[in-house]
């Protein structure tokens, strides 16, 4: 058994001139081998079958197979290296390219462009035997190419963002890395650590944070969690209507 980790697929777009690294899982202790443009490197799976190969940046632009094999098996990774982005935030961010006036005008006279995306699954928790909330969605992303039949799924700021910059230089390969989430609070985007550091972000978030939980019981979090649910599909009910109303 030789696989790799989720991540890594075929068509994937990895930062240009950075070290990067290709994880899995193989049988415990096995001999790993990574090879692409004359580059070889070799490690050891762990007891666990685990392994992690770790390769030099590659300085131009190029799409390359990376052979990953064992003594008995062997993948074929399709990678491509070019200019990577993360777009992260809140609703405005998660805006889709099909919502917004501007789609059908994008299908008519879609730009000439080398990108592609992929959209981090929106998993707000994951309990310790693995299942997730919200329940029923993918906990895997897809790298998709950006076209017209896929375009209206990622996020408009991104689209834009990369039509932009493919007018600067075509030639290039863009990966966009979409990661949102409508509706929450600035302070989980920010790394617990600044938080704590900065005297007004602690203030801000980290104290009333801490007096909203303290002395509560289960059944003050359930009875809370409930109310917030309500609170959610009363909103999305109002949005789908307006955006029915005002869908051109």
């Amino acid at each position: 058994m030789l696989k790799l980790d989720s991540i890594f697929q075929n068509n994937m777009v990895l930062p240009i001139g950075k070290s990067f690294k290709i994880t899995g899982i193989t049988e415990a202790n096995a001999r790993i081998v990574g090879e692409f443009l004359n580059r070889r490197i070799e490690t050891d799976a762990h007891s666990n079958g685990s392994f992690s190969l770790r390769f030099d940046p590659v300085l131009s632009e190029k799409t390359v197979v990376i052979k990953i094999r064992t003594e008995k098996e062997c993948v074929n990774l399709q990678v491509q290296f070019g200019k990577v982005y993360l777009f992260s935030g809140q609703s405005n961010v998660e805006f889709r390219l099909k919502d917004a006036d501007t789609y059908q005008s994008v299908l008519d006279d879609f730009p000439t462009i080398n990108a592609y995306f992929f959209e981090v699954p929106q998993i707000e928790y994951v309990y310790v035997n693995g299942e997730v909330k919200p329940e029923n969605i993918p906990t895997i992303g897809t790298w998709k190419k950006i076209t017209p039949k896929t375009c209206g799924e990622m996020s408009a700021v991104a689209f834009y963002a990369v039509v932009q910059m493919q007018k600067n230089n075509n030639a290039e390969v863009i990966g966009i890395v979409d990661c949102y989430k409508g509706g929450t609070s600035a302070s989980s985007w920010i790394p617990y650590k600044e938080l704590r550091s900065s005297e007004e972000l602690f203030n801000a978030y980290i104290v009333p944070f801490e007096k909203s939980i303290s002395g509560k019981s289960q059944s003050d979090y359930q009875k809370e969690l409930s109310e917030y649910k309500n609170s959610v599909e009363t909103h999305n009910r109002k949005l789908n209507n307006f955006m029915k109303k005002t869908q051109i």
